[in-house]
């Protein structure tokens, strides 16, 4: 019973680490383009930081 508890809680943590991997990326880029955005109207340069 102990061990199939542990095995369940194992799989949990296996697909929330999923799920942080396939979701960092996205949130990652979205911080990215925030950032220059950011750096683009408060500096007024004609480019932007990431390009």
């Amino acid at each position: 019973m102990l061990l199939l508890l542990l095995l369940l809680l194992l799989l949990l943590l296996l697909l929330l680490l999923l799920l942080l991997i396939l979701l960092l990326p996205p949130l990652f880029l979205l911080l990215l383009l925030l950032y220059c955005s950011y750096y683009y109207f408060y500096n007024n340069y004609n480019y932007c930081c990431c390009w």
